[in-house]
C-alpha cells in the first residue's frame, strides 16, 4: 500500500477587506497577492509537485501557469514580467483570464462563464485557454 501523501503546505492567505469596510464601498473583497506572495505560491506548488514525484516515483508534467483576474494595469504587467523572468517563466501561458463580472455571475448561478455569458471577455479567455492547452498537449510542448 502506498504511503499517504501529505499535500498540506503553508499557504499565503489572500489579503481581503474587512466585511464592515466592504459593505460601504464597491471595491473587491479579495485584494490580491503581493509579488512576494505570488512567487512564494509558485514555489510552494512546485515543491508539492516535487514531493509527489518522489513519493509516487512518477514524473508530473506541467501544462503551464495561468494568470487569472488580470487587468490592463501597470501592476498586472509588472507581475507578468516578474513571473516571466523567474524560474517559472517557461511555464507561463500566453492566455490570461481577465477580470470581469461574468466570473462573479457564473459563480452565483452555478454555470461556467462560457455558458452563461459566452460573449464576455472571461468566457472568450477560457475558450482561448482550452485551445492553448489542447495545442500544448497535442504538440508535446508541456514541461
Amino acid at each position: 500500500m502506498a504511503a499517504k501523501i501529505n499535500m498540506r503546505l503553508d499557504k499565503n492567505e489572500m489579503p481581503s477587506q474587512d466585511p464592515q469596510v466592504r459593505n460601504k464601498n464597491f471595491l473587491e473583497v479579495a485584494l490580491g497577492y503581493t509579488e512576494e506572495q505570488a512567487l512564494d505560491g509558485l514555489q510552494n506548488t512546485d515543491e508539492l509537485r516535487r514531493r509527489l514525484e518522489q513519493q509516487e516515483d512518477a514524473e508530473i508534467q506541467l501544462l503551464g501557469i495561468l494568470l487569472t483576474m488580470t487587468e490592463r494595469t501597470a501592476y498586472t504587467n509588472y507581475m507578468r514580467q516578474q513571473v516571466a523572468e523567474s524560474e517559472y517563466g517557461k511555464y507561463l501561458l500566453k492566455t490570461e483570464i481577465r477580470k470581469g463580472t461574468a466570473i462573479k455571475e457564473s459563480a452565483t448561478i452555478g454555470q461556467p462563464a462560457v455558458l452563461c455569458a459566452a460573449s464576455s471577455n472571461p468566457a472568450k479567455d477560457y475558450v482561448a485557454l482550452y485551445e492553448e492547452l489542447k495545442a500544448r498537449m497535442e504538440g508535446g510542448t508541456w514541461h
